[in-house]
């Protein structure tokens, strides 16, 4: 059995405003978020019926991408060091994970 390859899930935006007349209706321009999800893009599109940004990505999302980010820039920052150099590096990454995952405990 062959599994699909390079696939990428579409994700569905809504405005927000119950008192808008496009409420419940998915915002279908698919070239215009691309767009704003592209590095320097706004993050953000408007209803085409009130005007009002539509937010593309959540708090967690952007909580994941800052913690993605700074990983990779604590794997860059060590991977010249040496051994224990590098081993103190990964310690405080894996200590600031656990400190970010802390935040979302229960």
């Amino acid at each position: 059995m062959q599994h699909a390859q390079n696939m990428a899930g579409l994700r569905r935006h809504f405005c927000g405003d119950k008192k808008c007349d496009a409420f419940g209706q998915s915002f279908g321009d698919q070239a215009k978020i691309a767009e704003a999800l592209a590095p320097g893009g706004k993050r953000k599109v408007f209803c085409p019926d009130c005007g009002k940004p539509i937010l593309l990505r959540d708090v967690i999302e952007e909580n994941q991408d800052r913690q993605i980010r700074e990983t990779r820039e604590t794997e860059t920052a060590c991977a010249g060091s040496p051994v224990i150099e590098r081993l103190k590096c990964s310690w405080s990454s894996v200590v600031s994970s656990l400190a970010s995952l802390a935040f979302f405990a229960v």
